[in-house]
């Protein structure tokens, strides 16, 4: 077994010293021995998708900061990771942005695998979007991301499967959510996310209400008295 201890001791000391110098790749080698022998004897299904991302990862970590503007309610293709619990949402994904920062983007994934459960936090997309399958939007997996895990805007599996050049998605608009479906999103995560918040959005919204039907009652008041002193 490693030395947990030992190794975070070190992590919190000497972050920026590598194994090498502080001598704990001996140690280290331990724990990636053991994910080797875990990865010979997993499923294909699991042990290649975690060999790959790993790839990613080493790829990606080398990437400058990604500091494109991917606009609230547009669909971008993002890598989720490898290294899920249970069933947490990883590997590539679909994802809409529901708001970003410089090099982070606020994100809840799709999939059309769960399309039509009866999961209050699953929004189930209208069918006239342009995707392969019916989809939903996972709202109990939102998450921040770094942008270096968005790998561009998502048009359909098909064209990311390699059907299309790189030139040719380039030239393709990407996909848009419509106003009110966001709306109806940004609801349900407040609902549950932030349930005063939620409270208080109702309350002044039953205010607005009462003060549209005292302004209009006010209205038609105005209106009958003029009509009144018009005809006397």
């Amino acid at each position: 077994m490693i030395n947990k201890k030992q190794l975070l001791e070190y992590y919190r000391s000497h972050p920026d010293s590598s194994a090498r110098l502080l001598g704990l790749f001996p140690e280290m080698m331990k724990a990636v021995g053991r994910l080797i022998l875990f990865l010979s004897e997993m499923p294909l299904r699991r042990s290649i998708p975690l060999v790959l991302w790993s790839e990613f990862w080493l790829e990606r970590t080398q990437y400058a900061e990604n500091h494109t503007r991917y606009k609230r309610g547009r669909i971008v293709y993002a890598d989720l990771g490898a290294f899920n619990i249970g069933s947490e949402t990883s590997y590539r994904h679909p994802c809409l942005i529901l708001c970003e920062g410089r090099n982070w983007a606020f994100v809840a994934p799709m999939t059309s695998k769960k399309y039509g459960d009866p999961v209050t936090l699953h929004f189930d997309l209208p069918l006239h979007y342009p995707f392969d399958t019916p989809s939903t939007l996972q709202l109990d997996a939102v998450k921040v991301i770094d942008k270096r895990r968005v790998l561009g805007y998502f048009f359909s599996k098909s064209q990311h499967d390699g059907f299309l050049t790189p030139e040719e998605m380039e030239r393709l608009e990407p996909i848009v959510v419509d106003k009110k479906d966001l709306d109806a999103v940004d609801e349900l995560i407040a609902r549950y996310f932030a349930p005063g918040l939620y409270r208080d959005l109702q309350k002044y919204r039953l205010e607005l209400e009462q003060l549209a039907l005292e302004n209009e009652t006010l209205h038609r008041e105005i209106a009958r008295l003029r009509e009144a002193e018009s005809l006397s």
